[in-house]
């Protein structure tokens, strides 16, 4: 599995660069259909953990625009809960909802029973370089995607290019069939990982011929020709002495 990150400006110059469209009006767009298509691949490396500190005015504060699932809220060292996950708890455990650390969200902002303070958040979000592009897997049937994606964007909007041909609908056939190339390249598991699955399933996994050999050594310890002399009949241990006294 790929783990490298590179900025997606990266990707921005590769269509500068290959495809020459001599206008610069669709970079910012570019940034939404690269989020588009990493939401689309679903890949892990795609996501990474932010922390974030965000600040509270009037009892709320702006979620970011990065977020893909939010994990935790904290504020002062206690972890808040979900106010629709957690009214019936705080209903049972403190009698009334007031008493019970909170938050809510309602469109972009999260709400809070406190006016002003800090809270720190912990998402799976896409991760961004210091110039706030986002970060890509570095690999190229990705940014090969992700370069025709932009093109594909670009077409939408009446571009016409000199040398790709095909209508719209034939690039985006194109394009959904390189993006899942893509993740499937990305998700292909390392070395590492393969070691790690064989591990595990032996570890579970039990002998195939555990079964023969159980049959085999019952046969043998209860065989009832087991005499020295081919033909001859075995001691049976469970005969009993009808001649031996019994005492009584």
């Amino acid at each position: 599995m790929n783990t490298n990150f590179i900025s997606s400006e990266v990707v921005i110059a590769k269509v500068y660069r290959d495809f020459k469209p001599g206008i610069s009006n669709w970079i910012y767009d570019a940034v939404e259909w690269v989020g588009e298509v990493l939401h689309q691949t679903r890949c892990m490396p795609a996501l990474a953990v932010q922390v974030k500190c965000l600040q509270v005015k009037e009892f709320k504060a702006r979620i970011p625009c990065d977020i893909a699932s939010l994990k935790g809220v904290e504020h002062e060292g206690n972890r808040l809960s979900s106010n629709r996950a957690d009214d019936s708890e705080a209903m049972r455990t403190k009698g009334k909802l007031t008493d019970f650390p909170t938050y809510e969200i309602t469109g972009p902002y999260m709400k809070f029973k406190f006016e002003e303070g800090e809270v720190f958040i912990y998402y799976m979000g896409i991760p961004c370089d210091d110039n706030g592009w986002p970060l890509v897997p570095d690999n190229e049937k990705m940014k090969k995607a992700l370069a025709h994606r932009i093109l594909l964007g670009l077409l939408s909007r009446g571009f016409k290019h000199p040398t790709v041909g095909g209508d719209y609908w034939d690039m985006e056939t194109r394009v959904e069939m390189m993006i899942e190339d893509a993740r499937n390249d990305i998700n292909m598991p390392s070395i590492d990982d393969y070691e790690r699955m064989k591990t595990l399933w032996n570890t579970h996994n039990q002998d195939s011929n555990l079964h023969r050999q159980f049959f085999n050594n019952s046969v043998r310890n209860l065989s009832l020709t087991d005499a020295d002399e081919p033909g001859a009949k075995a001691e049976n241990p469970y005969e009993i002495d009808t001649d031996a006294k019994t005492g009584f």
